[in-house]
């Protein structure tokens, strides 16, 4: 049920605390070079050519550029980068705010608060939006897409049609698989109650396209002049979605991304959600169902995709956390009715519920922020520039970047090693340490978080050697 209007005071003020909070800590230490995450040169290139490939919509694109022009902020790549930075972080904050606002919608004040608190802690949230790219962009325009979607279901009429077809098109602007909003917004628009809606559901649906394309058109409005080139960004998308698919449901990348970034209190609490939603499903919407379907049938069709990079998880992980929050609650509600608390003991036990659920993910969090307070890669430059000789050979991951992939992208890079460099994907694609040791390599950089979660048997077998026989 929607919250009380008396609660709306409350409400917004908690949005407030809850936006400058998220804000805080998806800006923290994000000042760090462009080059780091291997595809930011590019993403930055693209604003400051005024070019796009539309491999992604261009929400984020075009919002940045606005951000630096509307700011004199100067048009190289790293000032250009720690914009677009923060443009994402401002997006993270609103999706945190808006599922804070779709908890209070179905659960009161009390879910509002355990939702956002949830979400905004979410260690992958954290880490994705301190880089300039997509996924904020998308989590937002989803936030937004089901926010609007209960709300039409709530009360159907022009005014909550146009705004579920804007939002679906912030949804989509931030990345194509946003699409998925649509779809669920569809079901909606087609089993809405008759007698609840003001307009029949082929006019609902025809001023929700009218919103969806106007509002569409404008964030991607080089779409106009560049409609063969859009065509070949989403060709591509989906051929790299398309190549390896069919792998098997459910692969263990996803099943130990969930174990990551969700603990086990996140986990019983929105298992308890499912139970109570179970119980009352008679009294449930259709949208509610759908919410709680939304993470495994966005996990179910990742698997069936070769994409493995954890931040394409974000969605269905964020939604986890909103979801554990409503059942947070609900677990407060049902056991301060069982002790006869009312008042302020049953608000502290909430609190005292969200508490202890981000107390399990601490570590994950404090450890994810500490990645952004240390310059791990200047650090190794040093230790290079100190003790390896010039005519030294180094074989690295790709994703260590001493040198980039072009110099184009990377023009102001503040440090490019003496040695040569030879970069692959992955440092074991150029074969055995005994085989680069025969060759004359005697230095391997690499991306440690990334190999210590595994891979292939040969990647496996070449990390394994590094570490035992490498110093």
């Amino acid at each position: 049920m929607a919250g009380p209007r008396s609660r709306l005071v409350p409400m917004g003020a908690l949005s407030v605390v809850l936006f400058f909070f998220s804000l805080s800590l998806f800006t923290w230490k994000n000042s760090f070079p462009y080059y780091y995450h291997i595809d930011e040169p590019l993403e930055v290139l693209l604003v400051l050519e005024n070019e796009t490939n539309f491999h992604h919509p261009l929400l984020m694109g075009n919002v940045t550029d606005l951000a630096t022009r509307i700011l004199h902020v100067a048009r190289t790549p790293q000032p250009l980068v720690e914009t677009g930075r923060w443009c994402l972080a401002v997006f993270g904050a609103i999706a945190v705010v808006a599922f804070a606002w779709l908890a209070f919608h179905y659960g009161g004040l009390g879910a509002a608060l355990a939702a956002g608190v949830l979400v905004a802690v979410h260690p992958l949230l954290i880490e994705v939006t301190h880089y300039y790219k997509e996924d904020p962009a998308l989590l937002m325009g989803l936030a937004l897409s089901f926010l609007a979607m209960a709300h039409f279901w709530q009360r159907p009429s022009w005014q909550t049609t146009l705004l579920l077809g804007g939002a679906n098109a912030l949804a989509f602007s931030g990345k194509y698989i946003g699409i998925v909003a649509a779809v669920l917004a569809l079901i909606v628009i087609f089993r809405v109650p008759p007698g609840k809606a003001r307009l029949n559901r082929l006019g609902a649906l025809a001023l929700f396209a009218l919103a969806f394309f106007v509002v569409a058109g404008g964030v991607n409005y080089q779409l106009v002049r560049g409609l063969g080139t859009m065509a070949g960004g989403v060709g591509r998308e989906v051929v790299l979605l398309d190549a390896g698919g069919g792998r098997g449901l459910l692969t263990g990348k996803y099943l130990v991304v969930v174990q990551e970034q969700c603990n086990a209190l996140i986990l019983f609490f929105t298992g308890w959600l499912f139970l109570q939603m179970w119980r009352t499903r008679r009294d449930r919407t259709l949208p509610e169902f759908l919410l709680a379907g939304f993470p495994f049938a966005f996990g179910l069709m990742l698997s069936l995709t070769p994409k493995t990079a954890e931040r394409y998880f974000l969605p269905a992980g964020v939604t986890i956390c909103y979801l554990a929050g409503l059942g947070i609650a609900d677990f407060s509600t049902r056991v301060a009715a069982f002790w006869k608390w009312e008042g302020w003991k049953k608000r502290l036990l909430n609190v005292a519920c969200v508490a202890v659920t981000c107390a399990v993910s601490t570590p994950e969090i404090l450890g994810t922020l500490r990645g952004f307070s240390s310059d791990s890669r200047r650090e190794l430059a040093l230790w290079l520039e100190e003790h390896a000789a010039p005519d030294a050979v180094i074989v690295q991951d790709r994703r260590v970047q001493l040198v980039g992939s072009s110099g184009k992208e990377n023009s102001d890079r503040a440090f490019t090693p003496a040695q040569t460099v030879l970069s692959k994907k992955d440092a074991a694609d150029f074969g055995s340490i005994q085989e680069l040791r025969e060759r004359g390599v005697r230095y391997v950089a690499i991306d440690a978080g990334e190999k210590s979660k595994g891979g292939d048997k040969q990647q496996a077998a070449f990390y394994r050697d590094l570490k035992t026989t490498g110093e």
